[in-house]
């Protein structure tokens, strides 16, 4: 019976340094930065548009549902988005936060409120999850007074609200809250509000 001859482990180390033959050398890419067009090295975050609301002003808007600031003349609004609840979507249009005459429409700290207001599903005396938006008024209210949701029950569905804050008013301007059209869920202890 022949024994093959031990390795040393030096030998099995270069055994596998080596390169297998036939194989290419390896290769070095470069990286290209991504191009967005002629001439623009990274995307726009602003545009100008004209007429947003029938006016001889332009305006500047920076991007995002519920939180892009417009400026026209010297008012500001925050730009509007979309609620979604069950089956029905509700547009919200843009709405001034800013008066170029008078400053802030609220005081430093205040919310701009917006309330969602809906029926729960109820079946055969049941409440199930889901919940179905029926109408949309933003208010501003005085800092730290944002109302409690009011919660669909098996035996008091209709007519419940959930209350989202916008953002908060400054002594000089606006600051809006979260970015993105919003989406409401509801199971029958709690609302599930996402944005996107």
């Amino acid at each position: 019976m022949n024994n093959p001859a031990p390795i040393s482990l030096d030998q099995l180390v270069q055994s596998f340094s080596k390169p297998p033959l036939g194989m290419p050398e390896p290769r070095s890419y470069g990286y290209a930065a991504p191009s967005y067009g002629p001439g623009v090295e990274e995307p726009q975050k602003t545009i100008e548009i004209r007429n947003p609301r029938g006016t001889n002003g332009a305006a500047t808007v920076e991007f995002g549902a519920f939180y892009g600031l417009i400026a026209d003349g010297g008012d500001i609004y925050l730009q509007g988005g979309t609620v979604t609840a069950g089956d029905n979507t509700i547009a919200w249009d843009a709405v001034k936060v800013v008066d170029g005459s008078t400053g802030p429409e609220g005081d430093p700290g205040d919310h701009l409120v917006l309330q969602c207001t809906g029926n729960g599903v109820v079946e055969d005396d049941v409440l199930m999850p889901g919940f179905n938006l029926t109408d949309l008024a933003d208010a501003i209210l005085d800092s730290g007074s944002i109302p409690e949701n009011t919660l669909p029950t098996a035996a008091s569905s209709t007519e419940k609200n959930a209350y989202i804050s916008l953002g908060t008013f400054t002594s000089t301007g606006f600051a809006p809250a979260r970015v993105g059209n919003i989406q409401i869920g509801f199971c029958p202890s709690s609302y599930n509000i996402t944005r996107s």
